[in-house]
């Protein structure tokens, strides 16, 4: 437990500052992130142990499982995003600021309904993602990632307590393109996989993060739909109720991409453009979304690759995005696979569109393959709810965090792994608390499809 108050000075500055950041491919590097979930739990026996990829490079490792039995367990193996971010999901964040472990709320939960499960720390990462090898955190290819996770697989069913019919693979972000790979090297040993905050396509998944979004933002924001912004609309979406998720992530956007071409005479308050400002191209005033900021992102998604500051604040190495953007889109790997696929997405996700998740899912579904999707409103792409960061910047007296990951979020997920190991494996009906749901061919978009037409 992390208590965050008057006394770590979090402020509505800082959570701008982390949501910005944490809208990059990875997160800001830091002196250190604290835990928000206790690792104590009499349910689980934690061990801890040394996982030796190909190359003979080690990483720390553990395997968690039931306290109250032997097993064997049915078994999943986590695969996790990119950046610095470790075995539980944490990674350093700015000073005062929590980190959310919301990998290991998800495996916790599994443990507690009777699996045994798998984490371990990228190359080149230790706890709360520090770098301890820069040499090996600049060597995370998509390749090496997929040689990395193979390796992990192999130990993990190597121990006794795994059952060998019942393994399932769970990846969020960047793992669920590394965990659909690894799956394909270990054909007829996998029952299936969860992907959470799913990346189809790091091209697209760049295109969105670099440009799309941003422009999105930018829509929203005008108000009069002439596909010009003003300083009038800009303060007048500094004024929306934050404590709805929409408006809140998209003044985080505005902030990072539009606002900073923008004087701020008073708080809450946006002025003309600032001295020195090139960007109004034909100097009305004006900022035009098409016109004069969509080139700007353009101009940035073409040169990302060598920005320091941007890769920086990723985690990443060039060449390690350069593999992602140059690798295999997410189809390709699944559609010749064949295993069923648990989709998570966030309705607002800020890494990757939506859309782009039920169109794969449909695509499965037409081929098949037992699909579903399940699409929740109000969190963000490592399912943290809006509204806690919300709260957070209003907050001025101690609160304590404890669990971040939405508990309906977690039992689709172990609600969907006992269905597989069913006789039969049917398929599980979705909770329509979770929100939009895929399943099999079926579309139940009713609700959703009015939500995203009003964010076009």
């Amino acid at each position: 437990m992390v208590k965050v108050g008057k006394g770590s000075r979090v402020t509505t500055v800082l959570i701008v500052l982390a949501f910005l950041l944490a809208l990059l491919p990875g997160f800001v590097r830091a002196q250190t992130a604290t835990p928000v979930v206790s690792t104590g739990d009499p349910a689980i026996n934690r061990q801890s142990l040394t996982l030796k990829f190909d190359d003979g490079f080690t990483t720390k490792a553990e395997i968690d499982a039931p306290s109250n039995a032997t097993g064997p367990f049915p078994a999943v193996l986590l695969l996790g995003g990119s950046g610095q971010t470790d075995m539980d999901g944490e990674g350093p964040t700015p000073a005062g600021f929590p980190a959310f472990a919301n990998y290991r709320e998800m495996l916790d939960n599994l443990v507690r309904r009777g699996f045994i499960v798998y984490k371990f720390n990228k190359r080149g990462l230790d706890t709360g993602g520090q770098i301890i090898d820069q040499a090996q955190s600049d060597r995370r290819t998509n390749d090496v990632l997929v040689q990395d996770g193979s390796a992990a697989l192999r130990q993990f069913l190597a121990d006794a307590r795994v059952d060998k019919g019942k393994v399932f693979l769970l990846g969020h972000s960047q793992g669920t393109l590394i965990a659909a790979q690894v799956a394909r090297k270990f054909p007829g040993q996998l029952k299936g996989l969860i992907l959470t905050g799913t990346i189809t396509d790091w091209k697209l998944a760049f295109d969105y993060q670099l440009v799309g979004r941003f422009i999105e933002a930018a829509n929203e924001a005008d108000l009069n739909h002439d596909g010009q912004l003003t300083p009038a609309e800009l303060t007048a979406a500094l004024k929306n109720d934050l404590s709805n998720f929409t408006n809140f992530r998209e003044l985080q956007l505005l902030e990072g991409g539009v606002l900073p071409y923008f004087s701020r005479p008073a708080p809450g308050q946006v002025g003309p453009f600032k001295s020195g400002t090139n960007l109004d191209k034909n100097g009305d005033g004006q900022l035009s979304i098409e016109g004069e900021l969509r080139p700007l992102l353009l101009n940035q998604r073409a040169t990302f690759l060598s920005q320091p500051d941007i890769l920086k604040n990723s985690g990443e190495s060039a060449a390690a995005l350069k593999s992602l953007e140059d690798g295999p889109q997410l189809a390709q790997v699944l559609l010749p696979l064949g295993l069923p696929v648990f989709f998570q997405h966030s309705l607002e996700d800020e890494r990757f569109p939506v859309g782009q998740v039920q169109a794969l899912a449909a695509e499965l579904s037409s081929a098949n393959i037992p699909t579903i999707l399940n699409i929740y409103p109000g969190v963000t792409h490592s399912f943290v709810p809006g509204s806690l960061l919300y709260s957070l910047t209003k907050n001025t007296d101690t609160v304590t965090l404890g669990q971040v990951v939405p508990q309906q979020i977690l039992d689709d997920q172990a609600t969907w792994l006992l269905d597989r190991l069913k006789p039969g494996s049917g398929t599980p009906q979705a909770n329509p608390q979770a929100g939009a749901t895929v399943k099999n061919s079926l579309f139940n978009l009713a609700g959703l499809l009015i939500k995203l037409l009003l964010k076009h």
